[in-house]
């Protein structure tokens, strides 16, 4: 009987373990600007995930600090293994702080949304 409740056991770790990265999530590795970060204003926004993004239902957009939206060129998936996400920001922006916010889809099918700060420096 313990014998068997072992096997049963063991199986059962054997099939979560297996099946664990189906269930993963993009998550965040890095963003550029980094969060929190001064800078000059950036050419680029962009976030680098964990996992591969699906391009037509990935997005990043950007407000400034009175919430009014700052035009962005369409998002693009790229990186090593289609893990980044980036959209050129065409004008320079004015000092002051500015939130980004994005949405991904990895190819595995799971949903996953974020937001920084950072701030352009005079």
């Amino acid at each position: 009987m313990a014998s068997r409740l072992t096997k049963l056991l063991l199986l059962t770790a054997c099939a979560a373990g297996i099946s664990a990265p189906a269930w993963a999530h993009a998550h965040l590795e890095m963003s550029l600007p980094a969060s929190g970060a001064t800078v000059s204003s950036p050419a680029v926004l962009s976030v680098g995930m964990s996992e591969a993004l699906e391009p037509s239902f990935s997005t990043i957009s950007i407000t400034d600090s009175a919430g009014a939206p700052v035009a962005v060129g369409d998002p693009q998936v790229g990186g090593e293994g289609g893990r980044q996400l980036s959209a050129t920001v065409p004008k320079p922006l004015k000092a002051g702080l500015y939130h980004v916010e994005w949405h991904v889809l990895s190819k595995d099918g799971h949903r996953t949304a974020g937001k920084f700060d950072f701030t352009v420096a005079p």
